[in-house]
């Protein structure tokens, strides 16, 4: 499916622009739709026209943007792996009881 040009709306709220093939996030973030890959996730420069990028320069942005979002997973994989180490560590030092005053069930949010 195809979305039109111009503004949307995400089911979620989120605010959204279509110009070609290129989604425009109200985060910043620009996907391109033709394989749903970022080419840009920090704030863009709103007076670039990403749409006139020929594919050769769409193409070496990406790659590059891969590359950064690889590393970037590598670093937050290894971030995860720590802090699920120091959770459980810490968990086998409490009590179920102890575990259920603090909330530690199974919470991700802390």
């Amino acid at each position: 499916m195809r979305l039109p040009e111009g503004p949307g709306w995400s089911p979620d709220g989120g605010k959204f622009w279509v110009k070609g093939d290129l989604l425009y996030w109200h985060d910043g973030t620009i996907w391109d739709m033709r394989d749903g890959c970022i080419i840009r996730s920090m704030h863009y420069d709103h007076d670039e026209d990403y749409s006139a990028w020929s594919d050769e320069k769409r193409a070496a942005v990406l790659a590059e943007n891969r590359a950064e979002y690889a590393k970037i997973k590598a670093e937050d994989d290894c971030y995860n792996a720590e802090r699920t180490r120091l959770r459980e560590s810490a968990r086998a030092k409490l009590t179920p009881e102890e575990i259920e005053a603090c909330n530690l069930e199974d919470d991700d949010d802390y």
